[in-house]
């Protein structure tokens, strides 16, 4: 599956490496990752280590976090379901609202949903870092991408982001969204 670049680099601030990459040299534009990385996100099953890592990042309390635990290999389709039940109900949880339609197409193998909920999670979870960081961080991998020079920290905290009265994005606008292009592919 193809992910545009800054969903890429979002990833790499996650925490993910080259290893979930297809190719060596990600595209300028966008980037394939590997199909067993996809199929873990089509499976829910990644999505899970995706948003217990963000949870870290933006101290979201381990209370809202065990539905997460619940999450299973996702192998068949009745487990992808129950799998994206779970993942939803945390993101409720978070402020983050799955529009309906899009919410009975995330258990489908379905390359442009996915990567629309992926683009809206980093929209909604963006790469943040401390204020008083002095010096850029080293980058783990060394041939990642340079994501060090993002913003800074906002001064909003935890408790002001995720209240459950901060309604979040809508995923509605993703329905129709078209996939990004690797560099020197056509249309």
């Amino acid at each position: 599956m193809y992910v545009d670049r800054n969903i890429w680099e979002w990833l790499c601030w996650v925490g993910y490496g080259p290893d979930v990459l297809s190719v060596d040299d990600p595209g300028d534009e966008a980037v394939l990752l590997r199909p067993d990385f996809t199929e873990r996100l089509f499976r829910g099953t990644e999505f899970k280590e995706i948003l217990e890592r963000l949870s870290i990042y933006y101290e979201i309390p381990f209370s809202k976090q065990q539905v997460l635990g619940n999450i299973t290999s996702g192998e068949t389709v009745s487990q992808r379901k129950h799998n994206w039940e779970l993942i939803l109900r945390f993101m409720a949880q978070i402020g983050f609202r799955v529009d309906n339609a899009i919410a009975s197409e995330l258990s489908n193998p379905n390359e442009a949903v996915i990567r629309g909920f992926l683009g809206d999670l980093r929209e909604f979870l963006p790469e943040k870092y401390p204020e008083n960081e002095q010096e850029e961080p080293q980058r783990s991998y060394p041939d990642s991408p340079d994501i060090h020079k993002k913003a800074k920290m906002s001064e909003v905290t935890f408790h002001e982001q995720f209240m459950d009265s901060n309604p979040g994005p809508s995923t509605s606008a993703h329905l129709g969204r078209e996939q990004p292009q690797a560099r020197g592919s056509h249309r």
